[in-house]
């Protein structure tokens, strides 16, 4: 990598390759490709350990939930992870992803539109609440990732705001219902001038 990138300061940090470009970082972790197609890669706390993967089941369990809601499954990964940084909430992303593809194929709204999206993470949160101190299964290993439960207030706290921002729109206060999806998702939620709200089916 140094002698295709001879500008940026590559360094290591933990497990990673740290590449820090002008506009963005990327994180480079090296890996090795097994003969069952997945791959292990190297971690460093606790005296060190091998992490078995497997992007390509990743992907396709993505892909999987996505065919049957219309592309929930993509659309609510993205919006997980705007609160899970916004909020500073502690867990991995990998175990947000397993959550909310296994959400969208047994939500009852899932061939619904865009008008549903509220009503989306509203029922999101309150089914990850369940998941206090459970596990999820990394797709194509049998690893599992314990969950704990140190990001469980948050998610209360969401699965409050979100009903509450719902209620607000069933009652065209618009504007509440902003000001409630912000402290959920961060300033980068912009309100509607038209209603988005979920309509009864």
């Amino acid at each position: 990598m140094s002698a295709t990138f001879t500008l940026t300061d590559l360094r290591a940090d933990g497990q990673i390759v740290l590449a820090p470009f002008q506009t963005y970082k990327v994180e480079v972790v090296p890996a090795f490709l097994l003969e069952d197609g997945t791959y292990i890669t190297a971690h460093t706390p606790n005296e060190g350990s091998w992490r078995p993967s497997n992007p390509s089941a990743e992907y396709q369990a993505i892909v999987d939930a996505d065919s049957v809601s219309a592309g929930k499954a993509t659309h609510l990964i993205k919006m997980l992870k705007f609160w899970k940084r916004g909020c500073s909430v502690d867990i991995k992303s990998i175990s947000l992803e397993v959550l909310a593809c296994e959400f969208v194929k047994q939500w009852q709204f899932r061939d619904k539109t865009l008008f549903y999206y509220d009503w989306l993470v509203r029922d999101f949160f309150g089914f990850m609440l369940r998941y206090q101190c459970g596990r999820t299964r990394v797709p194509g290993t049998a690893e599992k990732i314990d969950l704990g439960d140190a990001w469980f207030s948050k998610c209360q706290s969401a699965c409050s705001r979100s009903l509450k921002a719902c209620e607000y729109e069933q009652a065209d206060y618009e504007s509440l219902a902003a000001d409630e999806w912000q402290k959920v998702f961060g300033s980068q939620f912009r309100a509607l001038h038209t209603r988005a709200s979920a309509v009864t089916a």
